[in-house]
């Protein structure tokens, strides 16, 4: 287990361009985390079967089973799912910010891992990625919807965090 400041580039399989990576800080987690791993990676099967998705996973220095829960999810359910450790607490916000760093999507989400949002929530989300920042009405390419920072902020009714590039955030 490491605690990197920079977080390692995606490893094989994910064929790019990544289009959703979803970020779930965990700390000690060991008894929901394989159920909210099962339920997002079946949600992603079935409504977006042909998008290239990753799930990232930071065990945020749990102390009972979750990094070695996340490391066995990783096995066996491949490269979509990509978990990285913390040695000690560094907190949500630093489990997020390496989960943004770690990110290859163009749509960056953030949930919780006891998915106190429903994993419904994902579609949701998606479709406010999808609007038209000026009108509030969906737009037809996500890839139109290129802002600066600045703009995105003031505009956007349900706002992405930050803008990289062309990545977009949203924690739900």
């Amino acid at each position: 287990m490491n605690d990197a400041t920079e977080a390692p580039p995606p490893k094989g399989g994910l064929k790019p361009p990544v289009h959703l990576s979803i970020i779930i800080p965990c700390y000690n987690e060991e008894e929901t985390i394989s159920r909210t791993v099962a339920a997002i990676s079946d949600y992603l099967n079935k409504f977006y079967p042909e998008q290239v998705t990753e799930l990232i996973l930071i065990n945020d220095g749990s102390i009972d089973r979750t990094g070695e829960i996340l490391a066995h999810e990783a096995l066996s359910r491949g490269p979509r799912i990509r978990p990285h450790h913390f040695a000690y607490n560094r907190g949500r916000g630093a489990a997020i910010k390496t989960g943004i760093r770690m990110s290859a999507g163009e749509l960056v989400i953030c949930l919780d891992a006891d998915l106190s949002y429903d994993v419904d929530h994902i579609g949701e989300i998606l479709q406010e990625f999808t609007k038209d920042p000026r009108t509030g009405r969906g737009n037809q390419s996500i890839h139109e919807r290129r802002h600066s920072q600045e703009r995105a902020v003031e505009q956007t009714p349900l706002v992405p965090l930050r803008e990289l590039d062309s990545c977009r955030i949203l924690c739900w």
